[in-house]
């Protein structure tokens, strides 16, 4: 944190720009929005969302058809997911993004600050792969097919879907990622 707030001092200290658009949401504006709104006098209380395009694919792709480590192999093959793609199934990257988020909005917010539900289980999260971890993390992945295929089943018995979704509470100051249906 103290490092964000001596970046930030410098930007305004020589009226530099800071270029991380790309931090979050792969470029999209989101960050020119919420500075925009602020500098606009708009208030911003919350913000959710999803900020994960490697979960939402895998998560779109899920079916039936399609089970849980199926989906995350083919994420990887299209190269939507991070190079270990346990970043992107534990909540880790998502969590990065949603720090830079809350900083954008004035919480002063750390990494460990962020309330993580994770897709992993912690045997996953923590286990040390020898070699090509690829292979072996999606083998291992095959323990959720059949959770994430109930989960499947109980967002189709409600007419919805599963998300991976994110909330920024600005009153609160908490910060959250979770599945949804």
């Amino acid at each position: 944190m103290e490092q964000f707030r001596r970046v930030c001092e410098a930007k305004k200290e020589n009226s530099g720009h800071w270029q991380y658009e790309s931090s979050a949401e792969s470029a999209r504006p989101i960050i020119t929005t919420l500075r925009d709104l602020q500098e606009t006098s708009d208030q911003i209380h919350s913000i959710e969302g999803c900020l994960s395009g490697s979960i939402a694919f895998i998560l779109s792709t899920l079916s039936e058809m399609v089970p849980f480590s199926e989906a995350v192999r083919e994420a990887v093959q299209q190269d939507y997911a991070e190079n270990d793609v346990r970043d992107d199934l534990s909540g880790l990257d998502f969590a990065r993004k949603v720090v830079i988020l809350a900083r954008q909005i004035g919480l002063e917010v750390n990494l460990e600050d962020v309330e993580v539900e994770s897709i992993l289980p912690d045997e996953i999260i923590n286990k040390v792969y020898d070699g090509d971890t690829y292979p072996a993390i999606l083998e291992d992945l095959k323990c959720l097919d059949a959770p994430m295929q109930e989960c499947l089943k109980a967002a189709d018995a409600q007419d919805g879907a599963i998300r991976d979704i994110f909330v920024i509470d600005k009153a609160t100051g908490k910060c959250k990622l979770s599945l949804d249906i």
